[in-house]
């Protein structure tokens, strides 16, 4: 039996998930026209705050200006298994 180095495994794909701004207001000058809403792709593994800030940052990148202010719309998470949806048990008790 052979053993297995865990740096040649695969590394996990990193789960995105899209995150809506909306009601944007830019730190733009008013002649150049940027969206009022954007939807950004980031890591669903983050804690939802940085989720949110992680796409401020990449929208605010993207236009190359700054958020002032701004919605969010709903964040819908993954569905992830929990351990009370695997523990159902059918059969008899000896």
């Amino acid at each position: 039996m052979t053993k297995i180095n865990p740096f040649d495994l695969p590394p996990e794909a990193m789960r995105k998930i899209r995150i809506t701004l909306t009601n944007i207001k830019w730190s733009a000058n008013p002649e150049r026209t940027i969206p009022a809403s954007i939807s950004v792709p980031v890591d669903s593994s983050l804690p939802e705050e940085e989720m949110i800030a992680k796409a401020m940052d990449i929208a605010s990148s993207a236009t190359g200006f700054c958020i002032l202010d701004c919605d969010v719309e709903p964040v819908d998470l993954p569905y992830e298994d929990s351990l009370s949806d695997t523990m159902d048990y059918e059969g008899d008790i000896f």
